[in-house]
C-alpha cells in the first residue's frame, strides 16, 4: 500500500536548512488492536525545505482480510509540534 503525504512549514535547522523530527508509522488490527506493521523515519532524510513530500510503501501482503488502520506520528522538535493523521482501509478476501 503506498501513502502519501505532504507536512508544510516543518521548522528547519539553522545550520543544516533540515527540518529535525521523525515520522513513526503503524498499522493496527481494528478488530484486535494488534499492530501488525511499525517503521519510523528521521525528517532530516528529507529535503532541505520546510515542505516535504512523504512516499512510503507499507506492506500489506501477508495481512490477512479485515479492517486496518494506519496510523501516523510526525514529530517537529524544533516546533516542538506533534501530528497524529490516521487513515482506515479493508484488506478483502
Amino acid at each position: 500500500m503506498g501513502v502519501y503525504m505532504k507536512l508544510y512549514n516543518l521548522q528547519p535547522d539553522s545550520v543544516t536548512n533540515k527540518p529535525v523530527g521523525s515520522i513513526e508509522f503503524e498499522v493496527v488490527n481494528s478488530a484486535t488492536n494488534a499492530k501488525v506493521y511499525q517503521a519510523s523515519q528521521d525528517l532530516a532524510a528529507y529535503s532541505n525545505s520546510a515542505e516535504i513530500t512523504i512516499e512510503k510503501l507499507v506492506p500489506i501482503h501477508s495481512l490477512q482480510p479485515g479492517q486496518y488502520t494506519l496510523r501516523m506520528n510526525v514529530v517537529d522538535k524544533l516546533r516542538n509540534q506533534t501530528l497524529h493523521p490516521q487513515a482506515t482501509f479493508t484488506i478483502s478476501a
